[in-house]
């Protein structure tokens, strides 16, 4: 049984009602943008003084970027959880249904790759981390993360199809990589983003909404957004980890934060 969630305070009603059918929310000036900004100092001075990157230095970059999840435990972090994002959660999943982390883990920190072909969306890779009801994904932005600029690949309204796939308890209990598999192939949307289908090499043709015949809009976004902003995602989000990007170094978090009774987001039945 999904969680009964109460009025909102923080968000409106078609805030999250568009959260429920596109599976993502920007929550800008989610916390402050000065913390993040002295968040994002922690992260490149950690590096600095402990693997000899600096931000600045390109010569730097080939170095290891491993370590950061100590950086994560600092009280700095706790900042994150400010009046305005608490407020925004309790609104999708009920006050008393969560809580804060001890730590923001999952830091992701990492020098801008140019590779000899054009920024692309990848085929391969495309996975969930948890089961749908389970929780949300936030990405948390330290530092202005623009477009191509190394921000995760979010696949938006295939919370429905995972949903309604997994109410099959057939497909449920298959092996992690069968199920994924037999996923990738049971949508023409997702045959074709994973490579099952036709596709172009680029895959820029994701980047455009496409609406289905039940009317679930499907569309790839690059994560993007300024310091302090937050994308707030159902822990189920269909997800790959950019091939490469360009710019500056990317600096964010990915947490998942998991909740004490299930909230189910996507629409039953729906796909």
């Amino acid at each position: 049984m999904s969680a009964t969630i109460p009025a909102h305070t923080t968000l409106t009603d078609a805030q999250v009602a568009g959260f429920r059918q596109r599976g993502l929310l920007h929550l800008p000036a989610a916390f402050a943008a000065a913390d993040a900004m002295a968040m994002a100092t922690a992260i490149w001075r950690h590096l600095r003084e402990n693997n000899g990157v600096d931000r600045d230095d390109p010569t730097t970059w080939d170095r290891s970027w491993d370590g950061l999840q100590q950086v994560a435990a600092r009280l700095l972090f706790q900042r994150i959880a400010s009046a305005r994002l608490r407020g925004a959660i309790d609104d999708l999943v009920g006050a008393d249904n969560w809580t804060p982390p001890r730590r923001w883990n999952m830091i992701r920190a990492s020098p801008p790759k140019p590779a000899a072909t054009p920024w692309s969306v990848p085929s391969a890779g495309w996975h969930h981390d948890a089961a749908p009801g389970t929780g949300l994904m936030l990405f948390i932005l330290f530092s202005d993360l623009g477009p191509r600029g190394g921000g995760t690949l979010v696949a938006t309204g295939v919370h429905h199809l995972l949903a309604k796939f997994l109410a099959d308890p057939r497909m449920r209990d298959l092996p992690c990589r069968a199920q994924k598999a037999r996923f990738a192939a049971a949508h023409p949307w997702l045959a074709r983003l994973t490579g099952l289908a036709p596709r172009s090499a680029q895959g820029w043709e994701f980047l455009t909404p496409e609406r289905g015949a039940d009317g679930v809009e499907f569309c790839v976004r690059d994560i993007t957004g300024a310091a302090g902003d937050v994308i707030i995602c159902p822990a189920e989000t269909w997800h790959v980890a950019p091939s490469h990007h360009e710019g500056a170094p990317r600096c964010l978090s990915i947490t998942v934060l998991r909740t004490r009774r299930p909230v189910l987001f996507a629409t039953p039945g729906a796909g």
